[in-house]
C-alpha cells in the first residue's frame, strides 16, 4: 500500500497528525480512544477499495460498467468512513 497508492499515504499522514492533536486535546482516555479508531475507519476503507480496484483491473482493462460501479462502490466506502470519523469528531469535541 505504501508503495502504490498515493492516496493511502496521504491518509496515513492525515491519521499521523490526527493521532498527534489528539495527544494534546484534554479530553478523557476514553474519548481519545473513540478518535483514534474512528480516524482509522479511512485507513481500512481505503485498503479495501484498493484490494477491490486491483481485483477488477485483474479481471478487465478495458472500460465495463459493472467494473466501474466496484470501482465507485469502494471510493464511496472511503467517503462514507470519512463521514463518520466526521461526525465522531464533532460528537466528541462538541
Amino acid at each position: 500500500m505504501l508503495k502504490f497508492e498515493t492516496s493511502f499515504k496521504f491518509q496515513l499522514l492525515f491519521l499521523i497528525i490526527l493521532c498527534i492533536i489528539i495527544l494534546f486535546l484534554n479530553i478523557n482516555y476514553e474519548d481519545k480512544i473513540k478518535l483514534v479508531l474512528s480516524s482509522m475507519l479511512p485507513i481500512y476503507a481505503e485498503i479495501i477499495n484498493s484490494a477491490i480496484e486491483r481485483c477488477v483491473d485483474l479481471v478487465t482493462k478495458e472500460y465495463n460498467e459493472i467494473a466501474k460501479q466496484a470501482k465507485d462502490i469502494g471510493a464511496f466506502l472511503v467517503f462514507i468512513s470519512f463521514l463518520i470519523a466526521t461526525i465522531l469528531w464533532i460528537i466528541i469535541l462538541l
